[in-house]
């Protein structure tokens, strides 16, 4: 995980940059919905989604996350691990002091994304062309590789 962005989707093929924040809805509502997903794991998946909206590297750093989450460094990679397993997770780094995580969009997810990006194209027309849940600073834009 050579990347700069410590939270990312392994691969967003099929979908725009600017929908990555509803890709991370569409994966977060996935998550919470698995049997296996307990609260330590979606505590995490939400930090994640916070950190695409906005990245703020210092709320991935493992003294921020045992405050906001209430999770230990052996806490959190056993939820990593159970998100790999799972396919939710692709890999991640808990090595450092901050985690790195790259998640996994399956393709049914990004069809998703796409029905959703058409149905809001659909109700808002040409006016808004970046939808509901652009972001809006080109900067935070960038979020996946």
């Amino acid at each position: 995980m050579h990347e700069k962005r410590y939270v990312r989707f392994a691969s967003i093929a099929g979908i725009e940059r600017r929908d990555i924040p509803v890709a991370g809805e569409v994966w977060l509502e996935e998550l919470s919905r698995s049997c296996w997903a307990d609260r330590d794991i979606l505590k995490l998946a939400t930090l994640f989604m916070r950190y695409m909206r906005r990245p703020e590297v210092g709320i991935l750093d493992f003294s921020a996350i045992e405050g906001v989450c209430g999770l230990d460094r052996a806490q959190v990679a056993n939820a990593l691990r159970l998100m790999v397993t799972y396919g939710a997770a692709e890999a991640f780094d808990a090595g450092g002091e901050a985690l790195k995580v790259s998640l996994n969009l399956s393709v049914l997810q990004r069809l998703r994304v796409l029905e959703i990006r058409r149905r809001f194209a659909d109700l808002s027309g040409p006016r808004d062309p970046d939808g509901p849940w652009a972001v809006g600073d080109a900067e935070h834009l960038a979020l996946a590789g």
